[in-house]
């Protein structure tokens, strides 16, 4: 979405001409179009890394998100893991199989603290 100008123009709105309105931790914030928008993610990781690395402070001390995201599959049996699960064989590899298991892609994170240092 960062290529898009009218997101570009409401960010601007919010937090550059926002005559005080702006949270407390994006006042006088400069809002720039990126050269490859669709790399900022990454550019933004990698410079999370690298401060990480040099000062050995993360950017996010706790990854945040306010839901889970997982997708339903089946894993290969676990007899400590999946007691009491529905179990299939499977009559190609003849292995047992837990069914209809989560593969937890996101887990739900409450709390966050962010920390950035400028460089």
């Amino acid at each position: 979405m960062g290529s898009s100008p009218y997101v570009r123009q409401k960010m601007k709105e919010r937090y550059e001409a926002s005559g005080g309105t702006a949270p407390s931790n994006a006042r006088d914030m400069t809002v720039y179009l990126a050269d490859m928008p669709q790399l900022v993610v990454v550019h933004g990781l990698v410079m999370a890394r690298i401060q990480k690395a040099k000062i050995g402070v993360s950017v996010f001390s706790k990854k945040c998100c306010p839901i889970s995201v997982g997708i339903l599959c089946r894993k290969e049996y676990n007899e400590k893991e999946h007691q009491g699960e529905d179990v299939a064989l499977d009559p190609f590899d003849k292995k047992r199989w837990a069914e209809r298991q989560i593969q937890w892609i996101i887990k739900q994170v409450r709390m966050s603290t962010l920390k950035l240092v400028h460089y």
